[in-house]
């Protein structure tokens, strides 16, 4: 009786899990999505001039909008390297 109490507590979650995994959309909108969201976001930190310390060096470092000229330049000409450097991305 126990093990078909979790039996059936397991396949319910697992039924739960992929009504969800259903629902989202193509993971090619999910990455332009999200794309979108750390651009928009980048570009509103750097509004309020927010500054971190790089754990390595203990450089200070100030966040910058790829909304600008400077930042559209680096989205273009790292996107090949950032690719090509993903590890995961070389599995698939």
């Amino acid at each position: 009786m126990a093990a078909k109490k979790q039996k059936s507590f397991m396949t319910s979650f697992l039924n739960r899990i992929e009504r969800v995994g259903n629902k989202l959309p193509d993971p090619f909108i999910l990455f332009i999505s999200l794309a979108g969201i750390v651009i928009l976001l980048s570009w509103i930190i750097s509004w309020f001039d927010v500054t971190f310390t790089q754990p390595g060096d203990g450089q200070e470092v100030a966040i910058k909008s790829l909304v600008s000229e400077e930042g559209l330049e680096y989205i273009l000409t790292s996107m090949l390297d950032n690719f090509v450097g993903f590890a995961p991305l070389g599995i698939v």
